[in-house]
């Protein structure tokens, strides 16, 4: 059973257990490096595990596993009665898992959604949790992106099963609200009956929600200070000095803001927040350790904080993660290249969200906001040139000028 509008939340679940499970940002940072390099074989899901062959570069490969806690019996028929009872009956049967399932007063009070403890890790490599699971981590969240229901399977609840139980069950959403006849037997505890008691109450405050209570503006004259711009404290003995713990403090600041005022998402990707907040350090900071504690070469991550200087995270985004284009997006830029180009014998590449100029060794390539940016070739990868442009033509002419001028420097 495959979702049929997939929700991101059973990812998005997966992940922050999974990093809690790991408790290493270090190693979620060298799991992450592994899983872009695209050194993992297939992914094989079952119940209780999901394993894949990890083969970092220079390693010997290594068979890693995470484990899951699956459901009880009990614990299932729990969940299937309170599916069968509950609102989200027919969309589990038509193919979707709402997010909602992931609240244990959906599921019969069973935590059916990731936890830290029903995590842990083996690997061949005798150091678990270490990179190879973490690379594997990674990209069992990727894929529950694109396929929810295989936590499902994870948990022993695979989709097939369970959508044969609920076709089975006569029960409707739409009987819950009948009341219970009356009955003077006692009622048996079983594991089904919790969740049946309070479902009903559930169903009626969802069908009329509470609103949102609103927050009151600030007041005063005078503007708020994070309590780490006190001057009056000295900095901690050992560990983040107090510049980089105000820097951590006033970006939440920045991003719960955002969220409270638009919506805007937190930043997910770990390797684009860890760019994100070294561009903070002194350039005299930027250590080839600061690359290795982040599981990426020296190299990389100079030409990502470069991507960041000329664009930002949609700039690194763009350098770590291709993006389909937009059907007809690259043939048009195309069109508006090809009189551009000082020489026109070697016709222009297509793949993905890139056209290269493979006769220049430069390319544009299209972001996740929906502009072009400007890339060149450097030690066998692709380098962000300029600031992108809402024009690919305009990226083009910021790619070819960054390749002369760097050309001209260097027979200075």
């Amino acid at each position: 059973m495959s979702a049929a509008v997939p929700s991101t939340a059973w990812a998005d679940a997966f992940e922050d257990a999974h990093k809690q499970a790991t408790s290493s940002h270090t190693v979620l940072l060298q799991g992450y490096a592994v899983h872009l390099s695209g050194d993992l074989g297939p992914l094989e899901v079952e119940v209780g595990r999901v394993r894949a062959l990890v083969t970092p570069r220079h390693e010997e490969p290594c068979q890693a596993a995470i484990h899951v806690t699956a459901l009880s019996e009990a614990e299932e028929h729990t969940v299937t009665g309170a599916l069968a009872a509950g609102r989200h009956r027919n969309a589990v049967l038509g193919g979707q898992l709402p997010a909602a399932l992931l609240q244990p007063e959906a599921t019969g009070e069973v935590a059916l959604g990731p936890a830290p403890e029903q995590i842990s890790f083996t690997c061949a490599c005798h150091q678990a949790p270490c990179q190879h699971t973490a690379a594997l981590g990674h990209a069992l969240a990727q894929h529950l992106r694109a396929q929810p229901a295989a936590w499902f399977i994870l948990r022993g609840l695979p989709p097939s099963r369970l959508a044969a139980q609920l076709s089975r069950s006569a029960y409707s959403p739409t009987s819950a609200s009948a009341p219970a006849p009356a009955s003077t037997a006692p009622v048996k505890d079983t594991p089904a009956a919790p969740a049946r008691a309070y479902l009903n109450a559930h169903h009626v405050f969802q069908a009329q929600p509470a609103p949102v209570p609103s927050t009151a503006p600030a007041t005063g004259s005078e503007p708020v200070q994070p309590l780490l711009h006190d001057h009056r404290l000295a900095p901690p003995p050992q560990g983040t000095d107090l510049e980089q713990l105000r820097h951590l403090a006033a970006e939440a600041a920045r991003q719960a803001a955002a969220l409270l005022a638009d919506g805007t998402a937190l930043e997910s990707d770990p390797v684009t927040d860890a760019v994100r907040r070294t561009t903070a350090l002194a350039p005299g900071r930027r250590t080839d350790d600061t690359a290795y504690r982040l599981g990426l070469e020296p190299a990389v991550l100079r030409r990502l904080l470069s991507a960041y200087g000329h664009g930002g995270t949609p700039a690194v985004h763009t350098a770590l993660h291709p993006q389909p284009a937009p059907p007809g997006a690259l043939g048009a830029a195309v069109k508006a290249i090809t009189p551009l180009r000082p020489s026109s014998r070697t016709p222009l590449a297509t793949h993905g969200n890139q056209i290269t100029d493979t006769a220049l060794g430069i390319a544009v390539r299209y972001g996740p906001d929906a502009r072009w940016y400007p890339f060149g070739a450097s030690e066998q990868d692709w380098e962000c040139l300029a600031p992108p442009a809402d024009n690919p033509a305009t990226a083009y002419r910021a790619a070819l000028a960054a390749r002369r001028s760097r050309a001209r420097a260097s027979w200075a």
